[in-house]
């Protein structure tokens, strides 16, 4: 199983990247390309390869299953971006947002996690500011 931390996250976010502008380019050029917004800087969007984010969908998958049981269907529908940097056991697996943005990026692209509050404009006024996720993979 792939363990949810810094170093596999990163691995994999690098990865599902754009490697250059000229690929980025040919992508588009065969209709090959995928954005998701940013969600600590909503008005920006993060492209993917979605080839290579088909190839880790497994790795995604295994990352995302770790995460407290609130963002399952089930056991809470949905649970707070903040939530997301621990494990479902309460452990950290990370202290920084861009973490667990990047998590929740791969998650999007791969649509195994879905938006729940897709309007940033009404984020000031949940708890903490952030957005609700919830993943949209079995247990």
């Amino acid at each position: 199983m792939t363990e949810l931390n810094t170093e596999n996250v990163d691995r994999i976010f690098a990865d599902c990247m754009f490697r250059s502008h000229e690929e980025y380019e040919e992508c588009k050029g065969k209709n090959l390309y995928l954005f998701v917004n940013s969600i600590q800087n909503p008005t920006v969007k993060v492209g993917f390869h979605p080839e290579r984010i088909e190839v880790h969908r497994h790795e995604i998958r295994e990352m995302l299953s770790q995460l407290p049981d609130g963002f399952f269907p089930g056991s809470g529908d949905g649970a707070s971006f903040l939530q997301a940097c621990s494990t479902k056991d309460g452990q950290l697996w990370t202290g920084f947002h861009t973490e667990v943005e990047k998590l929740c990026l791969l998650g999007l692209a791969s649509k195994q996690m879905r938006m729940l509050t897709p309007d940033a404009e009404i984020w000031p006024m949940l708890p903490g500011g952030m957005p609700y996720l919830s993943v949209e993979i079995e247990q």
